[in-house]
């Protein structure tokens, strides 16, 4: 499970699944299990990887932030 933020400075239409139109406002979170299909409240859509780039800021869990903490740590040590 990954989470992303929109972080667009503009609200954006967006068409799920079922064809319910709903809106996307900045600060809204998303959720994705398989890397292409969001889930926002009950609405799921789906977006390329390009799309999560430009339009939303991953969140990353207190466990993936100390993982990347320890590699960038040993990656200090072995440039020494």
């Amino acid at each position: 499970m990954k989470e992303y933020v929109y972080n667009q400075p503009f609200p954006c239409k967006i068409l799920d699944v079922t064809g319910e139109l709903f809106d996307l406002e900045r600060g809204d979170t998303v959720i994705t299990y398989d890397g292409k299909t969001l889930n926002f409240l009950s609405h799921s859509f789906a977006a390329t990887q390009i799309n999560l780039r430009e339009d939303f800021m991953r969140v990353y869990t207190v466990e993936e932030m100390n993982r990347y903490d320890r590699i960038y740590e040993s990656a200090m040590i072995a440039a020494m």
